[in-house]
């Protein structure tokens, strides 16, 4: 997409995108959101991992609207920032920022393709309390079998301990916290 937009400082050959390696497009991205979120020095997490882990649920792969929308709101919000940074065409702070709007997005997306799945996450985004990630079930005021429902479709996921885990994707959209900040990924 940033290639198509011709917004990158080196071009890439888009008919041959797709026969790149995973190595190859790892460093081709790097002019689009650069090697860390953050100075290329600071501890923290690698770029081409922190996207997919952002954008994703817990059933698997990324879908197109999300990284559509991410780039989109993203490029927007680094156009305050682009003094700041020489090196990539998106601001980490702004990539932070688009998660949210991303989130928002994901939620009413969801909500209408699957309206039990979106009567679920209007719920928990009208919890009056904070939950923090992980959650007892309890908390967000669901039973096991909407818990169940939320698993199947990749919003929630269940630890060791019992309690629920819940996707950045989906995590900001429903105003949750996390009890600690995300391991940062080397």
């Amino acid at each position: 997409m940033t290639a198509h937009a011709d917004a990158l400082p080196e071009s890439v050959p888009l008919s041959g995108i797709t026969d790149l390696s995973a190595d190859e497009l790892i460093d081709s991205l790097i002019q689009v959101w650069g090697w860390k979120m953050g100075s290329a020095k600071s501890r923290e997490a690698r770029s081409h991992l922190w996207v997919p882990a952002a954008l994703g649920d817990f059933n698997g792969p990324v879908q197109a609207r999300d990284v559509v929308m991410f780039l989109a709101t993203a490029a927007k919000n680094s156009e305050q920032y682009n003094d700041t940074v020489d090196d990539r065409v998106l601001v980490p702070t702004a990539m932070r920022k688009a998660l949210l709007e991303c989130s928002r997005n994901k939620i009413i997306s969801v909500g209408e393709e699957n309206k039990e799945i979106g009567r679920l996450l209007v719920h928990m985004q009208g919890l009056g309390h904070p939950v923090l990630v992980p959650f007892e079930l309890e908390q967000v005021e669901l039973t096991v079998a909407d818990a169940d429902l939320l698993i199947e479709s990749g919003v929630f996921s269940k630890g060791a301990d019992g309690r629920y885990w819940v996707p950045e994707i989906y995590r900001h959209g429903l105003g949750f916290n996390s009890e600690r900040r995300a391991r940062v990924l080397w």
